[in-house]
C-alpha cells in the first residue's frame, strides 16, 4: 500500500513539472496598456539566524496587499502603466518577517516586463 501511494505521489509530482526545464520563462501582459513585474525571492541560506524559510514578507504595492512573497517563489503583478510604489514589510497582519519595510518606486512603460 505504501509503495503505490509513494509511486502516485511521483507520478503526480513528475505531471507538475514544466515541460520546458527548470529555468524561468516570463510571460508577456495581456493588456496592451499594462505592464508585469514579477518580484522574486531567491533560495538563501542564513546561517547562525532564524531560517529564512519559515519568514516571508507581504508585498504591498501602492498600499495594497499584492500577496506574500514565500521563500524561493515570486509572485507576478500585471498592472497599469505608470509609477508603482512597493513594499516589503512585516507590519501586516498576513506577514512573518523581522525587517519592517522597505520600498521601491518604478516607473513601467505599457507592454514592458520588470
Amino acid at each position: 500500500m505504501i509503495r503505490v501511494l509513494l509511486g502516485l505521489a511521483l507520478s503526480l509530482s513528475l505531471l507538475a513539472t514544466p515541460a520546458r526545464g527548470d529555468y524561468f520563462s516570463p510571460e508577456p501582459p495581456k493588456a496592451q496598456d499594462t505592464s508585469v513585474v514579477y518580484i522574486y525571492r531567491a533560495a538563501a541560506s542564513n546561517l547562525g539566524k532564524k531560517p529564512l524559510r519559515t519568514n516571508y514578507p507581504e508585498i504591498l504595492v501602492d498600499g495594497e496587499g499584492a500577496g506574500l512573497l514565500r521563500y524561493n517563489r515570486h509572485i507576478r503583478l500585471e498592472l497599469p502603466a505608470g509609477q508603482h510604489e512597493f513594499v516589503a514589510t512585516g507590519l501586516t497582519e498576513a506577514a512573518n518577517w523581522e525587517p519592517r519595510g522597505r520600498g521601491y518606486t518604478l516607473n513601467l512603460e505599457p507592454g514592458e516586463v520588470a
